[in-house]
């Protein structure tokens, strides 16, 4: 199987692993699947060698060192000081103006065809660019580093496409920069019951409309910064996504799907999207999930039968690359929690 696939001959149970997921079935062919939560699945599946073909999935399991030091890594802020002079948001829209939706249980609004995370809470616009909070008055600029997000943005539920910005916090500032830092949430990254998970399991929808794309009829595309620089929400199923518990990070199988609309092969993300995954092969594959570069998460995805993980290159590299003209320091915390180097505005999200 191109799969993490198990059986159990006591009960005659199929297994079945997905974005570090469990759900288990008697049928193999025809389900149905059910969702089975980490404290579930059989007690043999801890046993399972690390260092074998099947060692991966160890960090899906509870109590195994994979997965207690993957719950770990999920809390481990990195951090990075940008200049205010020096740092730009980089933002485009499709299909015209920026247009927003309402975020569900809030009175807060986000735009649904924007490159990154843009959000209109309390009158001002706040923009998410490459881990970087920006605000304006206006959805189009200009924008100016923002050193006070509002509380408000942190109620955003998972359900909101836009949620995994919430994991990006002012650290501190003063009068010429900002302190940024994130956890691994905004990599689509989270804990599930002493387990880490890909996605928030919520289906979003296309970031794009029909009426914005037309296969034949791309004039909004004007160039290829602007493609490049556009993607969709980060879906959690579709292309496997594997712990690799070495570096701490998500690899993909590499099995493409189609878009919503045909024009992006791939699981919404063709080009670069504003987080999650690596570098993509240009349009037209699936995996290009990194905004302008700044976010993918490795240089070596990995696949069902490689044990090394991906987050080598990631972590270390994610505020470098994305502002490298910008950045005054960029550095991963030593420990989960430990901003005590830069100070804390705000909550701390873990």
């Amino acid at each position: 199987a191109n799969c993490d696939l198990f059986t159990t001959s006591a009960d005659n149970a199929w297994w079945l692993l997905a974005s570090g997921r469990w759900f288990t079935s008697t049928d193999l062919m025809n389900g149905p699947w059910t969702y089975a939560k980490p404290t579930t699945i059989p007690a043999g599946f801890a046993q399972i060698d690390p260092h074998g073909t099947w060692g991966n999935v160890l960090a899906s399991v509870p109590n195994t060192p994979q997965s207690t030091e993957a719950v770990y890594q999920q809390t481990i802020p990195h951090v990075a000081t940008l200049d205010r002079a020096l740092a730009k948001a980089k933002l485009s829209t499709i299909g015209g103006p920026a247009r927003f939706k309402p975020i569900a249980g809030t009175s807060m609004q986000y735009a649904a065809n924007a490159s990154s995370p843009l959000i209109y809470c309390k009158e001002m616009y706040y923009l998410c660019d490459t881990a970087a909070w920006f605000v304006a008055s206006a959805p189009n600029g200009p924008w100016a580093l923002c050193d006070a997000v509002p509380e408000e943005i942190y109620s955003i539920p998972p359900s909101c496409p836009i949620y995994a910005a919430t994991y990006v916090q002012v650290y501190n500032s003063d009068a010429d920069s900002v302190t940024f830092g994130f956890t691994a949430g905004y990599m689509n990254s989270y804990e599930n019951d002493g387990t880490v998970a890909y996605g928030t399991g919520y289906s979003y929808p296309g970031s794009i409309g029909a009426q914005d794309l037309v296969l034949g009829n791309n004039s909004d595309i004007t160039d290829d910064d602007t493609w490049d620089s556009y993607g969709g929400y980060p879906n959690t199923y579709g292309y496997w996504p594997s712990y690799g518990d070495d570096f701490g990070g998500w690899g993909f199988y590499g099995y493409p799907g189609w878009g919503d609309y045909g024009l992006y092969p791939g699981a919404y993300w063709s080009g670069d999207g504003w987080w999650g995954g690596g570098r993509g092969f240009g349009v037209g594959f699936a995996l290009g999930m990194g905004f302008g570069d700044a976010w993918r998460w490795g240089y070596h995805p990995w696949g069902w039968r490689d044990g090394s993980g991906w987050w080598n290159n990631h972590w270390g590299g994610a505020y470098r690359r994305g502002w490298d003209n910008a950045a005054r320091s960029y550095n991963r915390a030593g420990a989960a929690g430990d901003i005590s180097r830069y100070g804390q505005i705000g909550p701390y999200r873990k």
